[in-house]
């Protein structure tokens, strides 16, 4: 059974923008990963940050080629939400227990916690609750 590993915008990001503080430790955590049994997962929720950003800050031509990666990615299994994970992540969401996290941050957790994932390629230090280590590290 592969390993599997939730990939959030801050992981994406990273990877893809040489002038991103955290592109290198991005860089060299990818190549390592490239020769694993690894299963990359993400959400719609996530692409849709991970696109506007690269058309707003880079350009549409970024954000095409990053939908051609994804789109045509084995490893890759894109997480489209649904009714169930929105119920979850409206109530992640108001219980209010991560006051800092977005609904988005709500949707993806909702997503780690149904698939069982405990590993998060993520750069962003407030996506974080128990039992749920970010990768590379927790180095902020």
């Amino acid at each position: 059974m592969s390993r599997s590993i939730f990939v959030n915008t801050s992981g994406w990001l990273a990877l893809y923008n040489p002038n991103d503080p955290n592109h290198e430790a991005a860089r060299q955590l990818w190549e390592y990963l490239r020769n694993q049994p690894v299963r990359l997962v993400t959400t719609d929720y996530v692409l849709d940050q991970v696109y506007t950003a690269f058309k707003v800050f880079g350009s549409l031509h970024a954000a095409q080629a990053f939908h051609a990666l994804i789109t045509n990615s084995a490893i890759l299994r894109l997480f489209m939400a649904d009714s169930v994970i929105f119920d979850r992540a409206w109530k992640v969401f108001v219980d209010d227990e991560q006051p800092q996290w977005s609904f988005t941050d709500c949707i993806n957790y909702s997503v780690v916690q149904y698939l069982g994932i405990s590993e998060v390629f993520t750069f962003d230090p407030t996506f974080t609750a128990p039992g749920l280590a970010r990768i590379p590290g927790q180095a902020e």
